[in-house]
């Protein structure tokens, strides 16, 4: 049964009470992990503690994000730097391909950070269990409708496509997990990530560049060409 939008506001705020409350224990766990030199243990919290946090940041952009002009090279180069340990981790190698100067785009960067990493994280934990090292290419790249970035790889997330994600869209708020059927982590992951993504009027697509498949999302374009 759907929920109304009143029903839907009240979820958020209960979901985001809980994820507030959830912050604590993971922050102890990753202090912990660090002082006996776990570091599988405080990934793995650190990991939660960033999807938490991508998650609360998604319950604000019902409303839309404030969006202002930047230029999405430099977020793919901090979502390399956030997803290097993980990748490491699991054998997974990053490639950044930004191979033009394509200008600004109207963003959020904060959001727009989260989301990629979030989509990044499923990505490489998809990869990991295939054995050996896999690349993970990341590209910010011109299309007609303007700018788009995504995730690509040779292989992997074979389930994830264009009507997995259109039947996810239509349980949003009607189900407790749109994208049932993926990996475990996986649903939260991109459930988040597509949040984000709406309050940037954008969403996420399946999609194909250089002879490898993923996810993208297309940027609504800026008329500040060369805002680094």
């Amino acid at each position: 049964m759907a929920v109304n939008g009143h029903d839907a506001l009240q979820e958020d705020s209960l979901f985001s009470a809980l994820a507030e409350d959830l912050k604590t224990p993971f922050l102890r766990i990753a202090y912990q992990a660090e002082v006996s030199a776990a570091a599988d243990i405080k990934m793995t919290a650190v990991a939660a503690l960033r999807l938490i946090d991508a998650y609360l940041l998604s319950t604000k952009s019902q409303a839309q994000f404030e969006l202002e002009p930047v230029n999405p090279d430099a977020v793919l180069v901090d979502v390399a730097h956030e997803l290097s340990a993980h990748a490491r981790r699991f054998d997974c190698e990053l490639q950044l391909s930004l191979p033009t100067q394509h200008g600004a785009a109207l963003l959020h960067r904060q959001a727009l950070t989260s989301a990629l990493t979030a989509i990044g994280m499923v990505f490489i934990e998809a990869q990991g269990i295939m054995g050996g090292t896999r690349i993970i290419k990341m590209a910010a790249y011109r299309t007609p409708k303007g700018i788009s970035v995504g995730l690509f790889q040779t292989e992997g997330l074979s389930t994830i496509n264009a009507q997995l994600l259109s039947r996810a869209r239509t349980h949003v708020g009607s189900a407790a997990r749109p994208f049932a059927g993926l990996a475990s982590g996986a649903a939260a992951q991109l459930f988040v990530a597509e949040r984000l993504l709406t309050g940037m009027q954008s969403s996420l697509r399946s999609a194909k560049r250089g002879g490898l498949v993923g996810l993208a999302a297309d940027l609504l374009p800026s008329s500040q060409l060369h805002l680094i």
